[in-house]
């Protein structure tokens, strides 16, 4: 396997571990997560611009900056380090996931690798590469 087709970086602004919350009721989660979805939309389309959606088989790198939820003074030392508590990593990916089809790729299904991490920074966004793989059978 060959990684090295076409390929784009995306940044996606915003706190997604804002959605692990279970301390929100299921209509105020489903209308923070719509909203969040769709400005996520509008920035995908936005760097995405005319070029042809990625064509199977893909491989996504993907790094999930989320902020520390307490005093801006520990989450400045914790910068960096990896994010141990919700949201889960397939929360995360799946949100990704689905995102991007129609806009980066027709089907979710097309993502064939992924590798991923989630990191404290002071700054909540979604950093990630979607990847043509190339000689992949």
């Amino acid at each position: 396997m060959e990684i090295m087709g076409r390929n784009f970086t995306y940044i996606i602004e915003g706190n997604l571990a804002a959605f692990s919350r279970m301390d929100m009721d299921k209509k105020r989660i489903w209308d923070a997560t719509s909203t969040f979805r769709a400005k996520s939309s509008i920035q995908l389309e936005s760097q995405h611009g005319d070029r042809p959606k990625f064509t199977g088989p893909l491989h996504v790198d993907c790094v999930f900056f989320l902020e520390y939820p307490g005093p801006r003074s520990v989450g400045r030392k914790l910068k960096g380090n990896y994010h141990l508590v919700k949201p889960y990593m397939s929360v995360l990916m799946y949100f990704l996931e689905h995102i991007g089809i129609d806009i980066l790729f027709d089907e979710g299904s097309s993502i064939s690798s992924v590798t991923s991490k989630k990191l404290y920074d002071t700054r909540a966004r979604t950093e990630f590469t979607v990847y043509e793989i190339r000689g992949a059978q």
